[in-house]
């Protein structure tokens, strides 16, 4: 899970991800450099800042839950060449959801204000854009970061769209889920609030996936913010404009019930019917996923936050990385091991003053969780010291090994670590483009070597592939040697 300080930039940011700027203030889910350099920041877009951008607004808006009152049993979109009418899903507070099926497979509920679809919808739906056709609307939905015009004529809303009125048309856009929505009129801009409009992915097709893949976007959708699938319901949440946490009928797209959790809510996994998230920062929560009931809640300080999440599949204990990343502060980052079925500290640990942990998720072993730490330049202080592994005891949390990897650069990604429990492999990169391959019982460094290539893919019983842009290579995993280029 790449989480809080990963997620807090701006649409514009997220189309422009990962651009380099100086050492040393440095710092995925760049075209990468040798260094992957990318800025820490905050969503910047005010929201409701902009409510002009419709004509006389609803300051109330509506919410995006309730029960309809119409049919639950949404009728089929179809695909491309085969356009059919689609009756949309009138919802509560004058807000209908017209469902949209892509021949890839992705599924995309699209809320809009009733007023704009009183009727039926036609939707003609391709791998990667669709159209749709209403009584007083025609829209074109694409698998696309939001325009660069909409950054000064929108806000974001409380479900994390950007809407914005252009002078040709009003866009909906999810910067952190490549989706956008160009909406043209037959008349007058629709007199609804802002909080009227979403796109919300409730499948992620194949060619959906290649575009957040190729646009380094894996961070920032998906995992953080849904859909997360637990039986019969999906689970999404809102990002950093509110601290909703919303479950959807999985078949019928109907929303079942919406929690809030703080002020943001950012998803972390599930386990059974238990849900896990966290405002980002101050603590975790656990949702009933049946109900939207908190069960329980564990509190951290309140400028810290989770960076990331590791786990045994189907296990209930969870290493939760978190770190306090507010400019100056040179606190060490923490470990804790919890009992997500029940919101149980089981104990928690320090890593060492002075760093921040990499975008990487802990290494979990059979007695070990491994994480990965950078460098932090704090001005006026120290920060003679480079990037290291760190070992703790899964029982305990005592220290067992560190092992430096001779990094300096306070740079980040999110696929520098690769493991494989069964096999007792650990494979690490650096953003400056080493490899290293590391006895994960002892720290010992095994074979280091330079690639250029920053980000591991994938990892088999005998290669390891990297990916540095849109090349890959592969190493032998037990030599390191580079096998193709």
């Amino acid at each position: 899970m790449n989480l809080d300080r990963r997620l807090r930039r701006s649409a514009e940011e997220a189309e422009n991800l990962f651009k380099s700027k100086p050492v040393p203030s440095l710092p995925e889910r760049r075209p990468w450099g040798p260094v992957v350099v990318v800025a820490t920041a905050l969503v910047v877009l005010a929201v409701f800042g902009l409510v002009a951008v419709f004509t006389e607004p609803d300051d109330s808006g509506p919410a995006v839950t309730g029960t309809p009152s119409t049919s639950t049993t949404i009728p089929p979109t179809t695909t491309i060449g085969e356009s059919s009418g689609v009756e949309p899903l009138r919802l509560d507070d004058g807000v209908s959801l017209v469902p949209v099926e892509m021949e890839d497979g992705t599924r995309i509920a699209v809320l809009l204000p009733t007023e704009l679809v009183p009727g039926r919808v036609e939707v003609d739906a391709g791998s990667s854009s669709a159209e749709l056709e209403g009584p007083g609307f025609h829209g074109a939905l694409s698998y696309a970061f939001c325009p660069g015009d909409t950054q000064d004529a929108g806000s974001l809303n409380i479900h994390g769209a950007l809407v914005a009125q252009l002078s040709d048309r009003l866009v909906v856009c999810r910067p952190d889920q490549v989706m956008t929505l160009d909406i043209f009129t037959n008349g007058d801009a629709p007199t609804r609030s802002p909080e009227a409009f979403n796109l919300v992915p409730m499948d992620l097709g194949t060619e959906y996936l290649a575009v957040i893949e190729a646009s380094n976007q894996s961070p920032f959708c998906c995992d953080a913010f849904g859909p997360l699938r637990t039986g019969p319901l999906v689970i999404t949440a809102n990002r950093f404009t509110s601290g909703e946490i919303t479950a959807w009928d999985y078949e019928t797209l109907v929303p079942q019930w919406t929690t809030s959790i703080g002020n943001s809510s950012i998803l972390l996994g599930s386990l059974g019917d238990l849900v896990v998230a966290t405002p980002g920062r101050g603590g975790l929560v656990g949702v009933d996923a049946d109900n939207g009931e908190i069960r329980w809640e564990l509190g951290f300080p309140q400028d810290e936050e989770v960076v990331g999440v590791g786990n045994e599949t189907g296990g209930s204990i969870w290493y939760i990385s978190t770190e306090f990343p507010n400019e100056g502060a040179v606190a060490a980052p923490h470990l804790r091991a919890v009992d997500v079925e029940f919101g149980e500290l089981m104990w928690m640990t320090e890593g060492r003053p002075g760093t921040l942990l990499q975008w990487v998720d802990p290494a979990v072993f059979p007695d070990l969780v491994v994480v990965m730490d950078v460098p932090r330049f704090v001005a006026g202080q120290d920060t003679s010291t480079t990037s290291h592994l760190i070992a703790f005891d899964r029982t305990t949390g005592e220290q067992v090994w560190t092992t430096d990897l001779d990094d300096p650069t306070e740079a980040f990604s999110d696929r520098l670590l690769g493991n494989d429990p069964d096999t007792s492999v650990l494979i690490a990169a650096t953003p400056d483009g080493e490899v290293f391959s590391i006895d994960p019982e002892t720290g010992q460094i095994l074979w280091r070597t330079e690639t250029g290539f920053v980000r591991i893919i994938e990892l088999d019983t005998s290669t390891v592939r990297l990916q540095q842009g849109e090349s890959e290579t592969q190493l032998d995993l037990q030599t390191g040697d580079q096998i193709n280029r």
